[in-house]
This record gives structure tokens, C-alpha cells and sequence, in this order.
């Protein structure tokens, strides 16, 4: 492998492994956040409750993917 390529393919995982990471910052945030919707706002309304667990459900298992891709992206390849 080339210098060149070899630099190429770093910045790409760099590149990569940065994108996961705010996807599982933003998937944790998004998680609270339905949390507390569901927590508070779901005792006034059953709608709210319902629709908050889904999301935490649906951000809970983007967290947990972005999490183990993130492992496989910060592995050198080379």
C-alpha cells in the first residue's frame, strides 16, 4: 500500500469512527430526552407515553449499533 492510499484510508476511518461517534452522542441524547416525555408528559397523556418509550426503544438500539461499529472503525486496518 501506497503512502498516499495508506493516508486516504486513515482519514476515511477517522471520518467514519467521528460520524459514529456523534450518532451515538445524538442516539443518547434523543434516549433522555423520550425519557423524560414519556416520564413526565406521559402521566397527562397516554399518547405521549406510548410514543415516547418507541423512541427510546428505536434510539436505544441506534446507540447500540453506532457503539459496536464505532469498535470495528477504530481498528487500523493496515
Amino acid at each position: 500500500m501506497s503512502d498516499d492510499a495508506f493516508l486516504e484510508a486513515e482519514l476515511r476511518r477517522i471520518r467514519v469512527s467521528n460520524q459514529l461517534r456523534w450518532a451515538a452522542r445524538l442516539a443518547a441524547l434523543v434516549f433522555f430526552l423520550a425519557w423524560l416525555a414519556a416520564g413526565i408528559a406521559g402521566r397527562f397523556y397516554s399518547f405521549i407515553e406510548e410514543f415516547g418509550w418507541a423512541i427510546m426503544a428505536t434510539s436505544g438500539l441506534l446507540w447500540c449499533a453506532a457503539s459496536l461499529s464505532m469498535r470495528w472503525f477504530r481498528r487500523r486496518m493496515a
